[in-house]
């Protein structure tokens, strides 16, 4: 009696185990549909494996095309890796603002899918609505397929970094849809490219360690240990493929090789070390603290100045000129380069989180859903980007001149057109944008 309660245990926590070994993220591509004004709602999708049924948290319902680039990002669920058999429960469709009548034969829309020999964690799952072929003779016959996101050829990409899925959302920059994701273990904190952009480093706290992804193959071709940081997590890299990475909580900052993998120089500091910038104009790294001051480090790794702040700084970026440093209060203050004299201070909004000089203009990401810009050289902000969301970092293409601004809170990138600084549409996530790289 005893060895079968036992046994009946293990095979219930085994199967409870099995039936969270995969997620999947769900998203819905709509193709040949910019000359019809459409829309298609979702009941429900329940996967199902045998007896055991598995109901996706549906985040979005209706799939139109509203300033999304024709993706919707549905929801996710966790499965077994087994044989499953999915469903789409449909409940309204509409064309030109008219709903249509769904035949009841329609209603439920079936897939099969056999996932019993994927190796991954986290897969996405995206299903393809035909819409022009979906409209015949006034009725609605679903044109709906299914395919899994692969590791695209297109050299175009973004990169954004998603702490809480532990990976990296690929986006293709021709069409602004997420197209694939790349699973990155030991709680990633912080993402850069080198200055080609021909490799990616994801900086990760828990295992301690720098991952190197190469910008073609989308592969983690090395893993480096940073071990003696006890929680690393920011980093910044020069032109000659060396950076510094600091640990707030044991105070230690290292010059590390990203190249061979090694650490050149560690130091003890006597300040909470935080964000990191490299300044290639004067060849120096701009070091953040909890003070109310920057410390700036040369690329030995060795202190030559200390700038006082008004307040706590939260951010530092560069137009070639002048140091920004934003501060807890919502503004900015100005030091020249390379004199380091302070300039004066900026206020902007409530929270300045981070700015990106663009050709001729620095954007600011702000947390009251605000992307305030000024030209270079000015001291007045020049106008105000209104998005939907609370922006955090930013990142610019050169493919179609996107300005990418992501949010920590929404799961959505915001894609911005910066020959005239409107947002063109959004990219929805599964998953919060905290730092991004655009490749190449």
């Amino acid at each position: 009696m005893k060895k079968s309660l036992i046994f009946l245990i293990l095979l219930i926590f085994f199967k409870i185990n099995l039936a969270f070994s995969l997620k999947l993220h769900l998203f819905c591509n709509m193709e040949n549909f910019h000359h019809i004004k459409a829309s298609l709602e979702i009941e429900k999708i329940i996967f199902q494996d045998g007896a055991y049924q598995y109901l996706v948290n549906l985040k979005q319902k209706n799939i139109t095309s509203q300033k999304n680039f024709g993706q919707v990002y549905l929801g996710f669920v966790e499965v077994p890796k087994e044989n499953l058999e999915f469903t789409l429960y449909l409940k309204k469709v509409s064309l030109n603002g008219k709903e249509i009548e769904i035949d009841p034969k329609y209603k439920a829309f079936k897939f099969y899918l056999d996932l019993t020999k994927t190796k991954r964690k986290i897969l996405l799952l995206f299903i393809n609505w035909n819409v022009a072929y979906s409209f015949k003779n006034g009725k609605f016959v679903p044109a709906l397929s299914y395919s899994f996101g692969e590791k695209p050829r297109v050299e175009e990409l973004l990169l954004a970094l998603d702490k809480e899925n532990e990976g990296l959302w690929v986006i293709d920059s021709a069409l602004n849809r997420v197209v694939y994701f790349i699973e990155v273990k030991g709680k990633p904190e912080y993402l850069i490219s080198n200055w080609d952009r021909t490799e990616a480093y994801v900086l990760c706290s828990k295992d301690k360690t720098v991952k190197v992804i190469n910008s073609r193959t989308l592969n983690i071709e090395r893993v480096f240990s940073v071990s003696p940081l006890n929680k690393p997590e920011f980093m910044d890299v020069d032109k000659n493929g060396n950076g510094v990475i600091v640990s707030q909580s044991d105070r230690k900052i290292a010059l590390f090789d990203f190249t061979k993998g090694n650490i050149l120089n560690l130091q003890y500091v006597e300040f909470e070390p935080g964000y990191i910038c490299y300044i290639p104009q004067v060849q120096s790294y701009f070091i953040s603290s909890s003070e109310n001051a920057i410390y700036v480090f040369d690329d030995r790794l060795n202190k030559i100045k200390r700038l006082d702040t008004p307040l706590t700084p939260v951010s530092i970026f560069t137009d070639g000129e002048r140091v920004y440093i934003s501060d807890v209060n919502g503004g900015i203050s100005i030091y020249s380069l390379p004199s380091f004299s302070f300039e004066g201070r900026l206020n902007v909004c409530s929270l300045v989180l981070r700015g990106l000089l663009v050709r001729n203009k620095i954007y600011l990401t702000c947390d009251d859903g605000y992307i305030p810009y000024f030209y270079k050289g000015q001291r007045n902000i020049n106008e105000f980007i209104e998005g939907k969301a609370s922006f955090y970092a930013l990142s610019y293409s050169s493919y179609k001149k996107w300005l990418y601004a992501g949010s920590d809170k929404k799961n959505l990138i915001a894609v911005i057109d910066v020959y005239n600084d409107k947002i063109k549409g959004y990219i929805h996530l599964g998953g919060p944008a905290y730092e991004m790289v655009a490749l190449p």
